[in-house]
C-alpha cells in the first residue's frame, strides 16, 4: 500500500489484507485500511473500500461489474444470517430441553414408583383484550408516555416523536386531553 502523500511504501498488500479481516465489523470497510505513519493518511488499497474485495491479480477485462443495489442485498443477507442464527440458537435450546423431558420421562417409566395421575384441568380464560389505541387519523392531543418512545406528549411534534416515527397512545380516560382550550379537542381519530 502507497501513501498519496509521500509516495513510500509502508505496508505491504498481505498486511492490508489482514488489517481488514482482524479489525472486526466497522460501519465502512474504508475506515480498517491501515494509516500511512508519517501522513496520517490511508494508503491506496488495491480492492473496493464498501465491500473488501480485492483487484490484485485480476485484469481490467475480469473485474467485477458494478451494481448499485449490492449493498442493499449484502444488507438484508446479514440481517437473514443473524435472524437464522437466532432461530437456530432456540431451535438448539429447545431440542436440548426435548432431550432432557424425554430423557426423564424414560426414567420414570422404569423406575417402580407408579407416575402420578394428573387430572383434567380446565385452561384459564383469555386475557381481557387491550384497551384501544390512537391511529394514524388522531388529531387528539394526549396525556401519558408515548407507548413507542416512552416520552410524554408535550416531547413530540404533534404525533411525531423525536425520532422521526410515529407516536401511539392508549385511548383510555385520563390519557385524551379534554381542555376545550386546547387544540385538536373533540377531533375524531
Amino acid at each position: 500500500g502507497q501513501c498519496p502523500r509521500c509516495e513510500e511504501y509502508p505496508y505491504s498488500s498481505a498486511a492490508i489484507a489482514e488489517a481488514l479481516i482482524s479489525a472486526g465489523s466497522a460501519a465502512q470497510l474504508g475506515e480498517r485500511i491501515p494509516k500511512c505513519p508519517t501522513c496520517n493518511v490511508a494508503v491506496i488499497f488495491n480492492g473496493c473500500a464498501e465491500c473488501g474485495h480485492l483487484f490484485a491479480d485480476i485484469d481490467w477485462d475480469k473485474l467485477p461489474a458494478w451494481d448499485d443495489s449490492a449493498k442493499g442485498v449484502l444488507d438484508v443477507a446479514i440481517r437473514h444470517r443473524r435472524a437464522a442464527r437466532l432461530l437456530a440458537e432456540q431451535v438448539r435450546y429447545e431440542a436440548s430441553l426435548l432431550a432432557h423431558e424425554r430423557a426423564s420421562l424414560e426414567e420414570a417409566r422404569r423406575s417402580s414408583q407408579p407416575m402420578p395421575v394428573i387430572e383434567e384441568v380446565e385452561p384459564p380464560p383469555p386475557p381481557k383484550p387491550l384497551p384501544p389505541r390512537c391511529g394514524r387519523q388522531c388529531t387528539r392531543r394526549h396525556r401519558g408516555p408515548c407507548l413507542l418512545c416512552d416520552e410524554d406528549w408535550d416531547s413530540h411534534a404533534g404525533h411525531t416523536c423525536s425520532d422521526g416515527r410515529r407516536g401511539s397512545w392508549l385511548l383510555i380516560p385520563g390519557s385524551i386531553n379534554t381542555d376545550p382550550e386546547e387544540e385538536g379537542y373533540g377531533d375524531e381519530f
